[in-house]
């Protein structure tokens, strides 16, 4: 097994087992192959057809019985890459046709500190090139839940902690997203963004497989255009008249609603934005809620504009026995933050003598590679505020 998580010997022998033909190569900028723990989304359909018939949502290593084209999809996903398109069929399975399968969605799941303490799972990829660095100030997205006790030490949590590898048989349990309508607009609703967060939220609440498929005629709750089942049973359904994006908010929040009752209560913060800076190796944050400590360095230290992420942190990493009562979060509580970076703000000591008077903070990139040149004409957009009050010293204004 490499560094990076990834078993490069039990991959060279399962591609022994099969025939594989790629149909589409993954992005230049792609590079990332799912590992174990890691999230991944699947597409599958059959060879002789672009057309996708089902979604297959699952923790790579889970365990998982899913097959296509005669072999383990949890081992065809491992020699893929994000946005990869291929056909697998088992060369030893003459009468099974090859399965197309495609994988749009990885979700990287990270141990940051090795001990399943600190657990970071990107659900949004970021942008550019940039990272924080020290010195810089970012504008960052967060909100977080305190965990009950049940989720936390539960395979059936999104990210497991200390745990991991226990639980196989519930992992295996497949939950059925079915989505009415034509089949010719499944792959559109089922990609929807709003599809995308129940999918991820079923995952958190039964583990296992969560399978998105067209949903058959007749059965339970026939006029909704959403349902959930599990071993055949209902499990949620979405209001009739509501169409299917629509109706996965709502089921969403029912299925959310339905893990705080059956589980025990949570503590929750809403989402807000605030303002970071990376000063001396430490977040320095007037939220007290946030993050503490080197933890939230940690997490923020290498993600890119536009990333959002998961992340659980153990009660000792977090507010340990004391809790944080002004701010709702109850003692030994493991918590689960979502963490989005929405800006990098770089700071530079522009005075000519080092001396730290003159400082600039860049809060928009520029585009291309021009600067101005001695003699060149420019236009400025000013404005000039107080720093200690925020006092408008002077009004927004142009100046050539």
């Amino acid at each position: 097994m490499d560094a990076t998580g990834i078993d490069k010997h039990e991959v060279a022998l399962f591609l022994d087992e099969v025939d594989k033909d790629i149909v589409i190569e993954a992005p230049h900028d792609s590079w990332n192959q799912p590992r174990p723990d890691d999230i991944v989304v699947v597409e599958v359909g059959e060879n002789s057809s672009a057309t996708i018939f089902r979604i297959h949502c699952w923790r790579v290593g889970a365990g998982v019985p899913l097959t296509a084209g005669g072999v383990s999809l949890d081992r065809c996903v491992r020699t893929m890459r994000r946005g990869e398109e291929a056909t697998f069929k088992a060369k030893d399975g003459e009468s099974v046709p090859a399965a197309r399968v495609r994988l749009p969605c990885l979700h990287r799941c990270e141990d940051l500190r090795g001990d399943g303490r600190l657990v970071r799972t990107t659900l949004r990829d970021g942008h550019r090139w940039q990272m924080p660095q020290e010195g810089s100030e970012l504008r960052v997205r967060f909100s977080w839940q305190a965990l009950p006790a049940a989720v936390a030490a539960s395979v059936a949590g999104a990210l497991e902690l200390g745990a991991r590898g226990k639980g196989v048989e519930q992992a295996q349990e497949e939950t059925a997203l079915e989505i009415r309508g034509a089949a010719d607009q499944f792959a559109e609703v089922a990609g929807s963004p709003e599809v995308a967060t129940l999918r991820l939220a079923l995952l958190r609440r039964f583990g296992g497989t969560i399978t998105v498929c067209v949903a058959g005629e007749g059965g339970l709750c026939a006029s909704s255009a959403l349902r959930v089942l599990r071993g055949g049973s209902l499990v949620s359904a979405s209001s009739a008249g509501v169409a299917a994006v629509e109706a996965a908010e709502e089921v969403r929040q029912e299925i959310e609603a339905a893990a705080v009752t059956a589980l025990g209560t949570t503590q929750q913060r809403a989402e807000r934005e605030v303002t970071i800076s990376l000063d001396e190796g430490r977040c320095v944050c007037s939220a007290e809620d946030w993050i503490p400590g080197l933890a939230g360095l940690r997490v923020l230290s290498d993600l890119r504009v536009g990333q959002r992420c998961s992340v659980r942190l153990a009660p000792d990493l977090a507010f340990g026995a004391q809790g944080l009562p002004d701010f709702g979060v109850p003692p030994d509580a493991t918590l689960e933050y979502d963490v989005e970076l929405l800006q990098i703000m770089k700071l530079e000591d522009i005075s000519l003598d080092g001396s730290g008077r003159i400082t600039k903070k860049t809060t928009h990139e520029g585009e291309g590679y021009d600067h101005p040149a001695e003699g060149a004409e420019v236009v400025l957009r000013v404005e000039a505020r107080d720093h200690a009050s925020g006092a408008v010293l002077v009004e927004d204004c142009e100046l050539k």
